[in-house]
């Protein structure tokens, strides 16, 4: 990641809005893929389903992966986000490895999870994964940037696991927990050291529905940006917890609301220097035809006195960051 990036996202947000890409998720099913497509040649003899596995397109699929990043781009997204939302070794092992609940053999636990962690097949694929995914996006970031002469920016994204530090899956037995905080660490740094190395310009931390977990997430960067002596910038965003961290600084949350007729999420956090900000978001169906379709009602809302927006489309919603001068 480049030094230059959090000032040049800063200045950019002083003079409009800046829009991210959509949901790659629903964008992907336009495309139709089937198992067989999903699979391709390197996963066919996988024994489990994986269609589901929107990640691992980016090595079977690479040019849709590709064509979607291009769309988003094309219709006014400044940043695009990777595919890579379930790309880590925790989640990934939902799809590769089998659950020895389904044979009798053993349950999921900490010394499981310890093993998935340590899996050379699983480290590679992931880091794969993520490498690749961030140099897809950042190839038509570059391409789309030289045909309209406006930078682009790509965001490493960094999703939810299917493990959670918070809660027990156990009913009787409420301490137990699958996974610890050390190994939800360790499996974001892989994924976030490869989002990096494959050229990814900030990250996003996104629809981690567990506070640990997000916490796990937000320390794994930390970690990697000292190993790697990086700054980068971090927007950091779930329907629980709403955070903006940059290369020094956490951004202090001061809690989320719902507001129930608008099916509208509004959170509020407080940023270093006492700047107030506001978060919105709705729903993920929003694709590149309706970026484009509401590009110049976005941007209208750059004209607002005293403030500036952060508005765009993410996988879980669309969302707005208000940035308010200080009374």
């Amino acid at each position: 990641m480049e030094e230059n990036i959090h000032a040049e996202l800063k200045k950019l947000l002083d003079e409009r809005i800046v829009v991210l890409d959509g949901a790659m998720g629903t964008t992907i099913r336009e495309y139709g893929l089937d198992e067989s497509g999903a699979r391709g040649e390197r996963f066919k003899s996988v024994k489990k389903e994986i269609l589901n596995n929107g990640d691992i397109l980016s090595l079977t699929q690479s040019e849709v992966i590709g064509d979607i990043h291009r769309k988003f781009y094309e219709a006014g997204s400044d940043i695009a986000s990777t595919n890579t939302f379930s790309a880590t070794t925790l989640a990934q092992s939902e799809f590769f490895v089998e659950d020895p609940r389904d044979t009798g053999s053993g349950i999921k636990d900490q010394d499981f999870f310890q093993k998935i962690i340590e899996d050379k097949f699983l480290r590679d694929l992931t880091w794969e994964i993520n490498f690749k995914s961030a140099q897809i996006c950042k190839k038509w970031a570059d391409r789309v940037a030289n045909d309209c002469g406006e930078k682009k920016y790509v965001a490493g994204s960094v999703g939810p696991l299917t493990v959670s530090l918070s809660q027990s899956p156990d009913a009787d037995d409420a301490a137990f927990r699958m996974v610890n905080f050390n190994q939800v660490v360790a499996a974001y740094s892989h994924q976030i050291e490869a989002l990096i190395e494959g050229g990814s310009d900030l990250l996003l931390v996104e629809t981690i529905f567990d506070v640990l977990n997000a916490k796990a997430a937000s320390v794994a960067i930390k970690e990697v940006r000292e190993k790697l002596e990086e700054g980068s910038l971090i927007f950091n965003t779930s329907a629980n917890e709403v955070q903006i961290v940059d290369a020094n600084n956490t951004a202090k949350v001061v809690g989320t609301i719902e507001n129930p007729n608008s099916k509208e999420y509004v959170g509020g956090l407080v940023d270093k220097d006492g700047n107030r900000e506001e978060i919105r978001a709705t729903n993920s169906t929003f694709k590149p035809e309706d970026i484009q379709k509401n590009y110049k009602y976005i941007q209208g809302l750059s004209t607002t006195e005293k403030a500036f927006y952060f508005k765009y489309v993410s996988p879980i919603g669309y969302y707005s960051w208000h940035k308010v001068a200080n009374n």
